[in-house]
């Protein structure tokens, strides 16, 4: 193989750009990736504004079926509490539940709107009822997630059913206090505004390679 073969470059293909093309593209439109950078960190900044900091607190309910005394009838009743577990967990959503938590906290919102904020949970084949309710604050959402809990405890009457034992008794009892959130739930605020800045580099940095192309045809 002769020395000129050897020295000869490859040759690059349609639409390719050399390292030493991307240079000299970037410097003389360097301010172009750091402008795209700004305003993706400006954008992420946004973001993190309009979703806010928002907490989430867990309460937990146990249903409890009392008016069994042998171990049939306590057998019964713990498998009553299972299934009228599942049965609250529906009242746990609808709108007349959200309506009573609204009237007892003195909320300024819709039913609607706050069942967006409470989900409800059901742990498979336990009685427990788990409530997470999220706010703008670690304190208001402990105190939703306990008025939830609370409210669905005195909706005992909608459990009424015809075919329960005789003399059983069933309720949701609290299980402590919800948990006070100590970090936020939401998005840290720096993760998307680092996320921004690095989306604005590589866009403009993509535009720097687009210039390059074009000036080679």
């Amino acid at each position: 193989m002769s020395q000129q073969t050897i020295g000869q470059s490859r040759p690059y293909e349609r639409g390719e750009v050399s390292t030493g093309q991307f240079g000299r593209a970037l410097r003389r439109l360097w301010w172009l990736p750091f402008i795209t950078l700004l305003l993706g960190a400006a954008l992420g900044w946004a973001a993190s504004t309009v979703l806010g900091t928002t907490y989430t607190s867990t309460a937990s309910g146990v249903v409890v079926a009392n008016g069994g005394s042998d171990s049939t009838e306590a057998l019964a009743g713990e498998n009553l509490s299972k299934s009228k577990a599942v049965t609250f967990g529906s009242i746990s959503g609808t709108s007349s539940t959200a309506s009573a938590v609204i009237e007892e906290l003195g909320l300024d919102q819709t039913p609607e709107a706050l069942l967006q904020n409470v989900t409800t949970t059901v742990p498979l084949d336990t009685s427990e009822v788990r409530i997470s309710a999220t706010a703008g604050s670690p304190e208001q959402a402990q105190e939703l997630a306990d008025a939830w809990v609370n409210v669905l405890g005195t909706n005992v009457g909608e459990l009424d059913d015809s075919t329960d034992a005789p003399g059983t008794a069933v309720e949701l009892t609290p299980v402590g206090q919800a948990s006070l959130p100590q970090d936020p739930s939401s998005t840290d605020p720096m993760v998307l505004i680092v996320a921004g800045a690095l989306i604005g580099l590589l866009l403009g940095l993509f535009i720097v390679i687009a210039q390059a192309q074009y000036r080679r045809r």
